[in-house]
């Protein structure tokens, strides 16, 4: 996916202030007992933006996925949220962007999540190449989703690996989908309409009228 949509600097950290800041995405019960070791952890010195980010001149953590990371973070996001006529592919919008920020940024929750997703994106590579000998990027549409849909089937043992690879899938798909619909281009797919300023007040209904009035006979006013 060589056309991948890039989002700038400034916007993923304004993007990502936000998530952090707001309602924690779910978290699986054990998705967080399941994350694998990652020998590219955030080194311990690397700081956060504090409480007073400079948006206009970002110069923060360096962002860590390399690029067939963020071709097969696109895939994925594009087949969990397929686009339609009025949404567009996550591909399109910058999440694979906004997933680099994530498991690159210096906190527990974050870099909890990258211990989950960077191994969890290397087996999704390395499955592909043992099932089909080319990265899951470059497999039909078809083997793709045959793939996927093994890995968002909850595993029935208490196989740790099963438990891992599935946390995984949970984790991606909660950040994926919590950064998508976070765009306001995105809010009408999810029925939320914001604030938005009326010229005038509408007149109250018949049923209202009716519930406010009995509510003053009751009262014997």
């Amino acid at each position: 996916m060589e056309d991948l949509m890039r989002i700038d600097r400034r916007t993923t950290l304004t993007w990502l202030s936000g998530a952090i800041a707001g309602a924690q995405l779910a978290l699986l019960p054990y998705a967080s007992s399941a994350a694998t070791s990652d020998t590219g952890a955030i080194a311990a010195s690397t700081k956060g933006y504090g409480n007073d980010p400079d948006m206009l001149n970002p110069a923060l953590w360096a962002k860590t996925m390399s690029a067939q990371q963020l071709r097969l973070s696109a895939v994925l996001a594009d087949l969990i949220l397929p686009p339609t006529v009025t949404a567009p592919a996550p591909s399109a919008v910058g999440i694979p962007d906004f997933i680099d920020e994530w498991v690159s940024a210096p906190y527990p929750d974050q870099q909890r999540d990258r211990g989950l997703i960077l191994p969890g994106l290397a087996w999704v590579d390395a499955e592909a190449a043992k099932r089909w000998g080319k990265p899951f990027t470059n497999v039909p549409h078809d083997q793709q989703l045959q793939l996927l849909t093994e890995l968002a089937t909850p595993p029935t043992t208490a196989d740790p690996a099963a438990a891992a690879r599935y946390g995984f899938f949970f984790r991606f798909r909660s950040i994926t989908g919590g950064a998508y619909y976070s765009l306001e281009q995105n809010f009408e797919e999810i029925g939320y309409i914001g604030n938005k300023p009326l010229e005038t007040f509408p007149p109250p209904t018949a049923e209202e009228l009716a519930f406010i009035n009995n509510a003053i006979t009751k009262l014997g006013l």
